[in-house]
């Protein structure tokens, strides 16, 4: 069940640079935090 009382906001964006995935997280203080997915971790993902 989704908690709606939860302050994080999600939100997920994969980029494909150079066969480099990247995912972007925004926090409750609108700070972008991005974190480089494997090709590998991607290729099973997607």
């Amino acid at each position: 069940m989704f908690d709606n009382t939860n302050p994080y906001k999600l939100r997920i964006e994969i980029i494909l640079d150079q066969k480099h995935y990247y995912a972007s997280f925004q926090n409750a203080e609108n700070q972008m935090v991005e974190i480089e997915i494997a090709p590998t971790v991607a290729d099973w993902l997607f």
